[in-house]
């Protein structure tokens, strides 16, 4: 088991999602999995600021105290920011 703090002081590559004390793998995807990504952050981008969000990749976020999801890609309220989502570790 790790704990969450050690989780978030140690910089992975690639990153890897929190789970109970378990760090998980991320599949990191392929051509045509990054190319939609990039399509659809492109997409979402220009909606930012006529929405009030912020769009995101592979951002550690805390879904509670035991775990913290990576997700490809997310949209967040702005005032949402500060306290969904964990800092990285410097590098």
């Amino acid at each position: 088991m790790t704990p969450a703090e050690r989780y978030l002081a140690t910089s992975y590559r690639p990153d890897c999602e929190y789970v109970d004390g378990e760090l998980l793998q991320r599949n990191v995807g392929d051509f045509d999995h990054s190319r939609m990504q990039a399509l659809t952050g492109k997409c979402l981008y220009r909606l930012e600021r006529s929405h009030g969000f912020r769009v995101l990749f592979a951002v550690r976020i805390q879904i509670n105290p035991q775990r913290y999801r990576v997700p490809d890609s997310a949209c967040c309220k702005m005032r949402l920011i500060d306290s969904s989502f964990a800092s990285r570790s410097s590098r």
